[in-house]
């Protein structure tokens, strides 16, 4: 089978860490997202992907290339953003078989998502649309289901939701649904479900697995913590005497550890946390230095930041490369873009650019 990924998002509510790294290479417990979801499709028999990309399509490449678990990966670029429908529109031409699946590329799910499968050829619609049950639907299409599971009404955020059960971003189609997206930017939620739902064509599957939708800081904080179970070290990671662990941690691969790590820690690949340095309740991007007594707590640090001696953290994001300079504290909520050189104290809220 085949899946089409729509990949080329702008993670706006995850910048700054989504300003020079794509949210679909974001780790879930040194894994990135993408990665998860193409081991997950290979299970369930997608021997081919096409990746519908746009912003910071060279880093994903770079990053999964043209095979990844067994899955042959080809990439359809929009050279501007395309909105869901318009980016499926484009790689219409790289599908040659019927149905395939399509996804959001910002989500997590599990094998049990293949059920959806069985459904589809039951009922014979054009789209069937994986449903899940969540307590806050206001951020996400909502469905109203006949008895039959066809979709009567798709409503996509709306004030006074009329049920909890939402899109999961996750859609078992037909080719014919190619006739029903014109050309250019378009939305699969606000423009062609509603036709497809008016013409009893839109099938509705109850799916309870495992899910998450990663578009805030937030959702990512909760599926990483989610994930995280007592201890968790990877292949050549460094432990040093002085080194305490609280789990639950997760320490990732080739990681040199002299500090304390945890409660509630994630480290990782390539990190190097120097003596008395406390890192809890947090999680560290690869290749994060952090020198000797330096506290992070309650944060996101991202790539390749360089934390010196003395440093407090708190309730605050770093994105990539950023550098920090001895003794320098960094509190309640603030949010540094890539690149930039802390050289004194920054109380926040605030976001330095």
């Amino acid at each position: 089978m085949k899946a089409i990924i729509l990949a080329g998002g702008y993670g706006t509510r995850l910048r700054p860490l989504s300003c020079v790294k794509p949210k679909l290479l974001f780790p879930i417990l040194g894994k990135p997202i993408l990665k998860r979801n193409l081991e997950v499709l290979s299970k369930i028999g997608v021997n081919e992907v096409i990746l519908a990309v746009n912003y910071l399509a060279k880093e994903l490449k770079k990053e999964i290339g043209k095979k990844y678990a067994g899955v042959t990966i080809k990439y359809s670029l929009e050279k501007i953003a395309l909105g869901t429908g318009g980016a499926l529109k484009k790689a219409e031409k790289l599908i040659d078989e019927t149905p395939f699946y399509v996804l959001n590329g910002d989500i997590i799910f599990e094998e049990k998502i293949s059920e959806i499968l069985k459904l589809h050829k039951e009922k014979h619609p054009i789209a069937t649309v994986a449903l899940h049950e969540v307590e806050d639907p206001s951020r996400f299409g909502v469905v109203k289901l006949n008895d039959e599971m066809f979709i009567e009404e798709f409503i996509e955020k709306p004030e006074f939701p009329p049920s909890k059960l939402i899109n999961a971003g996750i859609y078992l189609v037909e080719k014919e649904i190619f006739n029903y997206i014109r050309l250019g930017k378009t939305s699969l939620e606000k423009e062609v479900f509603p036709i497809l739902a008016s013409e009893k064509k839109l099938l509705g599957y109850k799916y309870d697995g495992i899910w998450f939708d990663i578009g805030k800081i937030e959702d990512f904080i909760k599926a990483n913590f989610s994930f995280l179970k007592n201890l968790t070290i990877e292949n050549n990671v460094k432990i040093g005497k002085k080194a305490k662990l609280n789990p639950p941690v997760f320490i990732g691969s080739k990681s040199k550890i002299n500090g304390e790590i945890g409660p509630y820690a994630i480290v990782n690949r390539e990190c190097i946390i120097n003596e008395n340095a406390k890192i809890s309740n947090s999680i560290l991007f690869q290749k994060v230095k952090v020198k000797k007594s330096s506290i992070i707590m309650n944060s996101i640090i991202g790539d390749e930041v360089f934390i010196d001696e003395n440093v407090e953290i708190n309730n605050s994001i770093l994105a990539s490369k950023v550098i920090v300079n001895k003794g320098v504290k960094i509190v309640n909520n603030v949010k540094i873009c890539p690149f930039k050189e802390v050289e004194k104290d920054i109380i926040g809220p605030t976001t330095v650019r």
